[in-house]
């Protein structure tokens, strides 16, 4: 049997040597054997695995392990289970199990990180251009700061350090979001960590970039204009 059903009836006890009744009969369990998933994201189901012989009219799946090509050795089983009294009915690689039991899960992790990506450059796009426009409106009071004797460096800093800090306090904002939702997303997920440090350092790097260009663009544009057209610029 599985080891999920031996927990199932005898948690923490060795099953060998004991019996189990299915069917009105008595099955003296020889072995315990890991447990192995039909379905990805689901739990181990409990199994019993009997002799091929106890019921050989039923179909059987046989698993093989080859050190070469699989499909070369079709004629080679087929003679075993011929001579075993059987028939092969089909032949699969099994790549081709592992391609089909995770097909809808590659699916939807496809069309959630097309989702993911067209959301991200969304805000990016989104991102900049409200933050271009706010410091482009600001050119006159560039212009009057700059009448007064500040220099190019301190403003630039000041329009950066204003623009860049609220933009900083969101991504911290989403990432403490981000390691919320981690222990949601690891039920979903299969042999992968729900937080990926690219993926973040990634969505990090973006935000930060795309708000540094709108600041420095339209920051530039106004910095090379005269103090006195700026002053006039509404």
């Amino acid at each position: 049997m599985s080891e999920a059903l031996a927990r199932k009836y005898w948690p923490g006890e060795d099953p060998i040597g004991k019996s189990i009744r299915i069917r009105g009969q008595s099955i003296e369990i020889i072995g315990v054997s890991g447990d192995t998933r039909g379905v990805l994201l689901q739990k181990p189901a409990p199994i019993l695995y009997r002799p091929w012989r106890a019921e050989p009219d039923r179909a059987q799946q046989v698993d093989l392990r080859t050190s070469e090509d699989p499909l070369a050795l079709v004629r080679a089983v087929n003679e075993v289970v011929r001579d075993l009294g059987g028939v092969v009915a089909q032949v699969n690689r099994g790549q081709q199990f592992i391609e089909d039991a995770t097909w809808q899960q590659k699916q939807s992790a496809r069309i959630l990180s097309a989702f993911a990506g067209f959301a991200l450059a969304l805000a990016v796009v989104g991102l900049y251009g409200v933050i271009s426009l706010a410091v482009g409106r600001r050119t006159r009071e560039i212009g009057i700061r700059m009448a007064i004797g500040a220099q190019g460096s301190d403003v630039a800093g000041l329009v950066l350090r204003e623009s860049v800090g609220p933009v900083v306090a969101g991504v911290a904002l989403g990432l403490a979001a981000a390691l919320g939702m981690s222990r949601f997303l690891a039920n979903m997920l299969y042999e992968v960590a729900p937080l990926d440090p690219a993926v973040l350092v990634l969505v990090t790097t973006t935000a930060l970039a795309a708000t540094t260009l709108a600041c420095l663009l339209p920051l530039r544009r106004a910095l090379r204009v005269d103090p006195l057209v700026a002053m006039r610029c509404e």
